[in-house]
This record gives C-alpha cells, structure tokens and sequence, in this order.
C-alpha cells in the first residue's frame, strides 16, 4: 500500500479504501502474472480481473489512475493508434512494483482468496456488526428508554472468534446454486449482526438467505447434494414459550403450531392475520390493550370488520398466553432473536463436529438430505437444552 498516495486510501474512511485498495491491486497482479510480457489491458479486462468484487468501478478507476500518475503503471501502446490496432491502452509494471509479487503462484492464490473475499477464506473480515438499537415510534411515544449493560472487549473478542470458527468450519464443504435476485453467487463469510448490546439480535446474515424457499431447495447443493431445509414453526414464539414455562415452572414442555392455534378460536381470522398481530407485539413488547394497529387495520380490513379486538385480544392470550411475558426493549424482539441465535450457534457446533455441511437460516438450517435426520434431532435436543422445551420442527425437501 506504499505505493499508493495518501489522498487514495487515507481519509477518514482509510479502511474501507484500504480493503478496497488491497483489492485492485490483487487483481492487478493477477493480470500481470496472466498476461503476456507482463502487460496489463486494463480497459478491456476490468471485467475479467474485478468480476464479482465488492468493489465500485469509482473506487476500481481512482486507485488504478493513482498507481499511472506515480509511475507504477508505465503505457506502452500508442493511444493515438486506431482502435483496431490498438483495442485496449496497455501498462507495463514497474521494476519497483514487480520486485513485490511473490514469486510463488500458490503464495498469491492464497492472499487473493483472502482479498476478493472468496467463500469463507476470508475468515477474519468483518465477523460481527454491531449498531445502536433505535426507539421504535410507540417507544418514543411512551418516552421508553432502556440502558444496555456494556459488555466487555473480552466478550466481544468471544463472539468475533466464534464465527470465525463457524467459518472455518464452513470452508470444509462446496455451496453451489446460491444465488442473489436471480443471479449466480459466490458463498460470502456470515456475519453476526448484533443491536445495542451482545443480547440484542445477535443473528447470522448471509446473501443466500433472501432466495425463496422453493428457490434455495430447486438450486441449493452441499457437495454436490440436494438439500432440504429443517425448520422450527413459530420461531419466536417458542422461544418466548420456554421462558414462559420456565418463569411458572410449568409441566407442559411441548410447543405448538401457535399462529394456526390462536386462528383455530376465531373464525374470521387466519395464520397470516395471527402472525402479523404475534410479530406486531414481539416488535413493540407488548400485545395491543384496547384496539387493532393502524397497520393491522390497513393489511386486514375484512377482518377488523369481522371480529373486535377483545375477541382477537381473548384468542391471543388463551392460545398464544407466552404474550403476556413481552416488555418493552427486555423481553422483545432482539433479546428473543438473540435466544434464537444462541440456538442456532450450538446446534451448528455440534453439526460441525459430526462433519455436516449446512448452511443456517435464521430459525432453519439447510442440510444435505441424507444428513436431516440428525440435523432436525439436533436442532431439536439444543432448543430443548437451551429453553426447556421441546420445538414443532417441520423438514421440507425430502
């Protein structure tokens, strides 16, 4: 990065113009150790070299002009030769730039795989996210404030080596048919991401997850094998269960198909309408006292015009009674999908260590078919383990 001028990789976005930078001239060398004599055509093969970077053709241009105008990137095609003749300006590497290749082909493959960030040999950029949670409307409202314990560099560098670990483990497998808005991908590194504190959110994001169901098990192979995807019903509310069971230490130890349930006491309503009022309320910690949402009202006309509040207020409570537990920025939706994480995190590690390759949803994993036995037992066993209930897995694709 010597090479480089200040005014390209050291504003106050230093790291991520770095990271970039260390791109381009990855690419770069890559070009050079292809192409004949050691001329670079950058032109014509930007989109060979920097194809499927997470990098801007801006950001791929400014670098590329900075390495020219210092001499590190010597021309010598004619530019006033015909196109034709001439398809592309061509650039010779200076001494100084080629002194630092590596000699050895295999050392270079193996500093552009970190570089491009290529499936999982990354394994150290960026394992977690961390931003500040915001009040929601109804808590700016209320004037709900909630000051989150602060946790310790210790405990974040825990969290940061554990998905490290869960990438590693993810190298030792082939993704093929991940795709994204309809296009082929690569696999990218899953990141942990996490709202306020290590308690708040705390899922895995990856690219693949926003295929559609039907999508991920028509295209989706591990090794080269159709998959199936292994799912807990009513994520959260299960979750919200176990602490409900465990709070009034109760015998019934068995979730339930709750959406399906609370629609079971109401005719007008159904799974869709009950699941948009348990998201509602997981979302503002608390279940709606007098009235149905605005949103409610705008998504589910017929059935605001059907059945009152209280009736639905009733139904919610006797088939879905976790609700009760909700409190607002305690018992809401980022410490609950946090709980669900943690699930997800043990039960990849015991996944791991029996060597199955899968690739993890928020409450689901895909698996390879032969493997959904054991992967929806194991799912099964660490919810238990963690909550003190036993989940309602569904598996698809078999």
């Amino acid at each position: 990065m010597e090479l480089l001028s200040f005014a390209v990789i050291g504003d106050r976005r230093a790291k991520a113009k770095r990271y970039k930078a260390h791109i381009v001239v990855s690419s770069l060398v890559d070009a050079i150790l292809a192409g004949k004599n050691e001329l670079v055509f950058f032109t014509s093969d930007r989109g060979k070299w920097n194809k499927n970077l997470p990098l801007g053709h801006t950001a791929y241009l400014n670098i590329r002009d900075d390495l020219i105008q210092n001499g590190h990137l010597i021309l010598v095609s004619d530019p006033m030769a015909a196109p034709v003749d001439n398809p592309a300006p061509r650039y010779r590497p200076s001494d100084e730039l080629l002194a630092l290749i590596p000699e050895e082909e295999l050392e270079f493959e193996v500093l552009t795989a970190e570089l491009e960030g290529r499936p999982l040999k990354d394994i150290t950029y960026k394992p977690i996210k961390f931003t500040k949670r915001r009040r929601s409307k109804s808590e700016q409202a209320n004037r709900l404030y909630f000051r989150y314990a602060k946790s310790s560099e210790a405990e974040w560098l825990a969290v940061k080596e554990d998905v490290i670990k869960l990438r590693q483990g993810m190298a030792k497998h082939e993704y093929d048919g991940l795709q994204v808005n309809g296009r082929s991908t690569r696999l990218e590194p899953l990141q942990r991401q996490f709202k306020g504190c290590i308690k708040n959110y705390g899922r895995y994001i990856s690219s693949y997850q926003g295929m559609s169901n039907k999508t991920r098990l028509d295209k989706i192979r591990i090794d080269g094998q159709v998959c199936g995807e292994v799912d807990i019903v009513a994520s959260i509310p299960s979750v919200l269960f176990g602490i409900y069971v465990n709070k009034n230490n109760l015998p019934d130890r068995d979730c339930s198909e709750y959406y399906a349930d609370v629609a079971s006491l109401v005719p007008a309503l159904t799974r869709e309408a009950v699941k948009a009022i348990s998201n509602a309320s997981i979302g503002t910690g608390g279940l709606n006292k007098v009235r149905y949402s605005d949103k409610f009202k705008t998504d589910f006309p017929e059935i605001v015009s059907k059945a009152p509040w209280k009736e639905v207020r009733s139904a919610m409570l006797e088939a879905m009674p976790q609700v009760e537990l909700l409190k607002p920025r305690h018992i809401d939706w980022a410490y609950l999908n946090y709980l669900e994480s943690e699930v997800l995190r043990l039960t990849r590690e015991k996944l791991q260590a029996l060597g199955v390759g899968f690739l993890p949803l928020h409450d689901a994993l895909i698996v390879p078919v032969e493997s959904m036995i054991v992967a929806k037992e194991t799912f099964s066993q660490t919810f238990y383990q963690q909550l003190g209930v036993w989940p309602l897995i569904k598996t698809s694709g078999t």
